[in-house]
């Protein structure tokens, strides 16, 4: 089996990777920019990590992302709602459990792990099984205990197939269709209470929900997990585009959450803005742009 993370005396990237980055930067603008590049996914051989700066230290990013022939420091991609996530982590917890639903490559959660002392252990969840190779030799990186499952999370637990409406090189932007057919696997966060040694009932919870439209369905699957938690700190990705392919809008989904426990909202680029659900969201901060929020529920 060809082995695609890079081990610790490999390069960054292979040759001909370095050649089409350089090709790229050469070209940026004119005909020809993607040539070596393209040649190279088409032959597959853009099917393995590289190895990328990230806060000080790296990150395994799969070549085949497309940003990955112009960024070398992926640190760029993460803003300062990551550190005010944290920040009000820190503030509420002594010690908590993290829960990252929807972990990409697991950028967020090493962040966590970085900025939270506080931090007992990460559980990933990501129905792309691509996702979950990357996630776990980032996760390595840090230190911490974490389990990740190869998994959706909704409001049921079975099967469901994950449709790429950008295609399979943009795999944040997956989401799952529920059928029997499917060969994605699908649990609920309730199903955490005998997947994990222990359960998790009374912990401190951090639960992000960057989901593509199955935030509700994922709140309501743990609905026992989350009436039961000490305390919780919510970090959602609220996207229009997916907010009208599911028929929903910003405060209503976010009235839902806060439904099945009291939750407190806030901007998470300025999360001295409580934001109010009794508004359009949107209006609230000046315009319809995917953004992040933080919602509290001592």
């Amino acid at each position: 089996m060809k082995e695609i993370i890079p081990g610790e005396g490999d390069p960054d990237y292979p040759f001909l990777f370095r050649v089409a980055r350089s090709l790229y930067a050469l070209l940026r603008g004119y005909r020809g920019e993607f040539f070596l590049y393209s040649m190279l996914g088409k032959l597959n051989l853009l099917d393995q990590a590289g190895r990328f700066g990230y806060f000080g230290g790296c990150i395994y990013i799969p070549l085949r992302v497309p940003e990955a022939l112009y960024i070398s420091d992926f640190s760029l991609f993460q803003g300062l709602r990551e550190v005010n996530y944290a920040q009000k982590l820190n503030a509420m917890f002594d010690e908590f459990v993290f829960l990252d639903c929807g972990s990409y490559f697991g950028q967020v959660s090493m962040r966590v792990a970085s900025l939270c002392p506080g931090v007992s252990r990460l559980v990933l969840f990501d129905p792309n099984s691509e996702n979950c190779i990357y996630a776990e030799a980032n996760l390595r990186l840090t230190r911490k205990p974490f389990t990740i499952f190869n998994t959706a999370v909704s409001d049921y637990s079975g099967k469901a197939k994950l449709v790429f409406p950008e295609g399979p090189n943009v795999p944040d932007s997956a989401y799952i269709d529920r059928t029997d057919e499917g060969d994605i696997e699908v649990m609920q966060l309730d199903d955490l209470q005998v997947s994990i040694q222990g359960g998790l009932s009374g912990e401190n919870l951090g639960i992000k929900l960057d989901i593509e439209g199955q935030e509700l369905a994922a709140v309501r699957g743990g609905e026992r997990l989350i009436r039961e938690a000490a305390g919780i700190c919510y970090f959602m990705e609220l996207h229009p585009g997916v907010l009208k392919r599911n028929a929903q809008s910003a405060e209503a989904l976010l009235q839902a959450v806060s439904d099945l426990r009291p939750t407190r909202w806030y901007l998470a680029d300025r999360p001295e803005v409580e934001l109010s659900l009794e508004e359009d969201i949107f209006e609230q901060i000046g315009g319809e742009s995917i953004i992040d929020v933080i919602g509290v529920a001592r």
